[in-house]
């Protein structure tokens, strides 16, 4: 049986780029009125977070 990886699209302000992150990189997960909003490292060590779901919708 395979185990189930959490993966997270976050964007990095500093980097002005998404990216995909594993759980390890979470930071903190808070609920907004947007709805939840995960905070997580990305690849280079900055603080990005996932986008809000209006932002979600409008980038699919």
């Amino acid at each position: 049986m395979a185990d189930t990886v959490l993966m997270i699209l976050i964007h990095c302000p500093h980097c002005e780029t998404n990216h995909l992150v594993g759980y390890r990189s979470l930071v903190e997960v808070q609920n907004t009125e947007y709805g939840p909003v995960a905070f997580a490292h990305c690849p280079h060590g900055h603080l990005g977070f996932s986008p809000r779901p209006a932002e979600r919708h409008a980038a699919v």
